[in-house]
């Protein structure tokens, strides 16, 4: 399914450029020509749509036809019909090279985070990839994986088996550049051999060949990587040909080629079966900018082409076309990046359920899907595009709203552009003191998507008695340095609380002096231990994904750090019969994490010294919670909750109160008391006897029964996160994700 849908995608994604008819003349300028919703064909409809996706090596807008840019282009027949029949993106970005480009594609994620930042660039080994993705449990049905043609993703020695490695059920291609389209050695599912056959041709007759053995209900990602027109330049045979046999000069041979791979896309089109013609999104792009032999110069400097993040090395063609695509023969100018495909493919791809938190980055990669099937709007759009490379060690990044577009490099040079003016990008307007505000908004953005910096920096705020409302679900948007003055109530004691959450390279760090923002030690009884300042460092990623299964919870760490610095520490309390207490008084010493009849601090009756915060202290006179923390959530129930914290794997804590259809209401927790009387249970200390009433944490068992997860958790609005409740387990009770090795107690 997911391979079907990108293939419908990718080739829509090619036609970028082109007109709503297949003339050789050029196509309108961007601004003209905005999609407007059609019922030209069907949606996508309960099926999962195939995905067929055609990658051109080295080709820009400024030899697409399909753009306004320049009318010396190479003709493209197949292509402009895949135009007609979807949409042709104005403002696509890729990165300047090919390596880089199909590590964004087949990850989501840009390069400083994939690591696959240069030429040759080798894809980690724990990348996950959107082939992968697409074989999920979570979806209706599982995708078959193909990919024909150019790897480049293992650097200079890569495996014979590493595209299969990487979840690709068929693999036919190299695994490297060419060096002769008409010689050449190939990769089949890690068996080597030679070619004497054209390159193109091949790469084209093997796609075919295996979407047409795939089963009529077996939805399929199909990634057709052209090397072509990438050099050595060439004259390809005769017979895909009409217009540029015999060339002589490198830009012919260059639009030869082109010829020739349109030839075979239009041989693998037509040979598609009527039934997966119905159900294909089929994208066509380039996968970085024209090389200088062929690009445009009038169009493009030859200084700014392939290998530079300026738009003559970024900016390439991107169409997406098929039945399931609305919006036939229209243009659009929503800002769309390469990273993107992931998100979008697995949306379309259909699911059993929601698609699990942190399968998709979303950060970096954006779900377009609604401009394909729904006529447009309803999922965010992006406001900037990203893209970045590094080539000899040195690394430039870029980054652009609608209209300017900034340029860091490596040796200190800023540059500012008007693109939508200055597609040349000849006039720096970086000195230009009345853009200064465009100029430093577009930099932080950059940088704060790199990890240099990010959110809105609260140094200094005084957050004494704060209620928290914001609902980001990133702990990397809550970056500051916050304290409060604030009262030992029983001691009548002034303390000073201090906390600094600071974010780089994806990580969250937190840094607090362990006291709360609000007064404490008010309950019924003073602490056994007083308060004292405990300086503690905890670590989390900013962008966390659930792991292959759930990670209990243990003495061994702390569960989660609050946005007033105040650590969550549920299991820290006694079990029955364990201790030097008389039975029943035990309420420390139970450090056997999996000894039954484990006290619950929250329940009344069991007396744990908290104060009205549901706190007290560690022996060392750290102050955590046990339960809600009640102080830093409106508790009226007239509002929907903000996030009041993270748990260790990095996900948010809300507040109780969610906003059901326009009804506020607290979540409600998937456990529920077990009835009758307990029973004996291996490896206890004593049995209390008795029945179930909430005393101990073993009262209770997961039945499924409210909103939450096993873990406390759900998501809402594409956001995962933990919800404080008013019964058990309170806050959380697992993990879904991986804890930080920063909370570890030891």
């Amino acid at each position: 399914m997911f391979y079907s849908k990108v293939f419908l995608l990718i080739t829509f994604s090619f036609l970028w450029g082109c007109k709503s008819d297949s003339s050789d003349s050029p196509s309108a300028s961007p601004q003209e020509n905005e999609p407007t919703a059609t019922t030209t064909s069907t949606a996508v409809n309960d099926e999962s749509p195939n995905f067929l996706v055609f990658i051109a090596d080295d080709f820009g807008v400024d030899v697409s036809k399909h753009y306004s840019y320049s009318t010396d282009v190479p003709s493209t027949p197949s292509i402009d019909l895949i135009q007609g029949d979807g949409i042709v993106f104005e403002n696509f970005w890729v990165t300047p090279a090919c390596t880089t480009t199909r590590g964004s594609l087949i990850s989501g994620l840009h390069a400083f985070s994939s690591k696959i930042d240069h030429v040759p660039a080798v894809i980690p080994s724990n990348t996950k990839t959107i082939q992968q993705a697409l074989k999920s449990d979570f979806l209706k049905q599982k995708y078959q994986t193909g990919i024909f043609g150019k790897w480049h993703l293992g650097g200079q020695n890569a495996s014979a088996t590493q595209p299969n490695d990487f979840g690709v059920d068929n693999y036919f291609g190299n695994l490297f550049n060419l060096p002769d389209y008409f010689n050449w050695d190939y990769t089949k599912n890690g068996e080597q051999g030679s070619s004497t056959t054209y390159h193109t041709t091949v790469v084209g007759d093997e796609a075919l060949a295996w979407i047409d053995s795939q089963p009529a209900s077996q939805p399929w990602f199909a990634w057709v990587a052209f090397s072509a027109p990438h050099v050595p330049f060439h004259n390809p045979p005769d017979e895909l040909l009409s217009q540029y046999k015999n060339a002589e000069s490198n830009r012919d041979k260059y639009f030869a080629m082109v010829e020739a791979m349109d030839t075979t896309i239009g041989k693998v089109l037509s040979g598609l079966r009527e039934e997966a013609k119905k159900n294909t999104i089929i994208v066509f792009m380039g996968d970085n900018g024209t090389p200088l032999q062929a690009m445009t110069t009038e169009v493009f400097e030859k200084t700014k082409g392939k290998g530079t993040v300026y738009e003559g090395g970024i900016r390439t063609p991107l169409i997406i076309g098929g039945e399931p695509v609305i919006n036939k023969g229209t243009r659009h100018s929503a800002l769309v990046n390469i990273t993107d495909f992931f998100a979008t493919f697995m949306s379309l791809a259909n699911s059993k359920e929601d698609l699990p938190a942190g399968l998709v980055n979303t950060d970096h990669s954006y779900n377009f899907s609604d401009l394909l099937t729904e006529g447009g709007g309803s999922n965010p759009r992006r406001t900037t595009n990203y893209s970045e490379f590094i080539v000899d060690s040195k690394l430039s990044w870029t980054v652009r709203n609608d209209r300017y577009k900034y340029i860091f490099h490596d040796s200190g040079t800023e540059e500012l552009f008007d693109i939508s003016v200055d597609i040349r990008e000849e006039n720096d307007l970086s000195g230009d003191s009345s853009l200064q505000t465009i100029f430093d908004e577009l930099k932080n953005t950059g940088k704060n998507l790199r990890g240099e910096s990010s959110g809105t920096t609260q140094d200094g705020e005084d957050i004494r008695a704060k209620i928290f409302t914001r609902r980001d679900g990133s702990c990397k948007e809550y970056i500051g340095d916050f304290h409060a003055n604030v009262t030992d109530v029983k001691n009548s004691k002034s303390m000073s609380s201090s906390l600094k959450i600071t974010y780089a390279n994806n990580e969250c760090t937190w840094v607090s002096n362990s006291i709360p923002n609000h007064d404490y030690n008010d309950g019924n009884s003073s602490f056994v231990t007083n308060v004292s300042e405990v300086v503690e460092t905890f670590n989390m990623p900013s962008s966390p994904s659930f792991a292959s299964g759930t990670t209990s919870l243990t003495l061994q760490y702390d569960n989660a750090i609050f946005l007033n610095g105040v650590k969550l520490d549920l299991l820290a309390a006694a079990c029955y019969g364990i201790g030097t207490a008389p039975l029943g008084q035990e309420k420390v010493g139970c450090g056997q994490v999996k000894t039954p009849w484990r006290y619950d601090p929250m329940f009344s009756d069991n007396s744990f010294r908290t104060d009205t915060h549901n706190a007290h202290t560690q022996p060392d006179g750290a102050y955590h919670y046990h339960g809600t923390p009640n102080a830093l959530y409106d508790q009226s129930g007239n509002t929907e909750s903000g996030v009041v914290g993270f748990a260790a794997d990095g996900y948010p804590i809300f507040g109780p109160f969610i906003d059901d259809s326009g009804t506020i209401r607290a979540a409600i927790s998937g456990y529920s008391l077990k009835a009758g009387a307990r029973t004996s249970q291996a490896n206890e200390g004593a049995f209390p006897g008795g029945n179930h009433d909430g005393t101990y944490r073993d009262d209770y068992e997961y039945t499924g029964s409210g909103d939450l997860d096993e873990c406390n958790g759900m998501t809402r609005n594409g956001v995962y996160g933990y919800y404080i409740t008013n019964s058990f387990p309170w806050v959380l009770n697992c993990f879904n994700g991986t804890p930080d090795e920063s909370f570890s107690k030891n």
